[in-house]
């Protein structure tokens, strides 16, 4: 009898530990740096921070209640994780809504990511919450005039630094992904001129 128990409580703990290790999120890096004249968007993929993305919530006899406070605090640990480190999340339905335009001001131009509002079913059919699409790209002179614009794809890299002829774009997409999410990418880099952008 005991050694069924052992057993049985040996082959949980191993059902628990591969679903914990099976935990990939994946962020946007998003790193403003007007010191280098420069903007880098960095897909992330991190496993196993499942547990501290979504924090656990204290039962509640109200279920609503309960399930709206587990978003809410959700929504906390994402916003600590771009406050604390610069990790955002774009186009997944674990992400949450973006209040509004995330701005990096260079010296001469003036950089915008933004994202269509999303909303979804969140654990029963009548509560909704909302996330962010995909991460979409705006980069004006400071005349106003539009510089570039783009919608990163999954997995994609980008960087905007400026030069004395306007500004050098690379831009990397995702080529293949191997089953251990391993990922390779082609890069394409752009340059455009802007009068007087310095």
């Amino acid at each position: 009898m005991s050694l069924q128990r052992y057993l049985l409580g040996a082959t949980v703990w191993m059902l628990v530990s591969t679903a914990n290790a099976d935990e990939y999120y994946e962020f946007l890096s998003i790193r403003c740096m007007p010191q280098l004249q420069a903007i880098r968007l960095d897909f992330v993929g991190i496993w196993n921070v499942g547990d501290w993305i979504w924090p656990s919530v204290p039962e509640q006899e109200n279920r609503k209640s309960w399930v709206l406070d587990s978003w809410q605090r959700h929504e906390n640990a994402l916003k600590t994780l771009e406050r604390k480190h610069g990790l955002h999340v774009f186009g997944q339905q674990y992400g949450r809504q973006l209040d509004s335009p995330i701005i990096c001001e260079l010296p001469h131009f003036r950089v915008s990511i933004a994202a269509a509002r999303i909303e979804r079913e969140y654990v029963d059919e009548d509560i909704r919450v909302a996330y962010r699409g995909r991460a979409e790209i705006q980069i004006t002179a400071l005349n106003g005039s539009l510089v570039f614009s783009e919608t990163l794809d999954e997995a994609d890299d980008f960087q905007a630094a400026e030069a004395s002829y306007g500004l050098a774009i690379s831009h990397c997409k995702k080529a293949s992904e191997s089953p251990s999410r391993h990922v390779t990418k082609e890069c394409s880099e752009q340059l455009i001129k802007v009068p007087n952008s310095q």
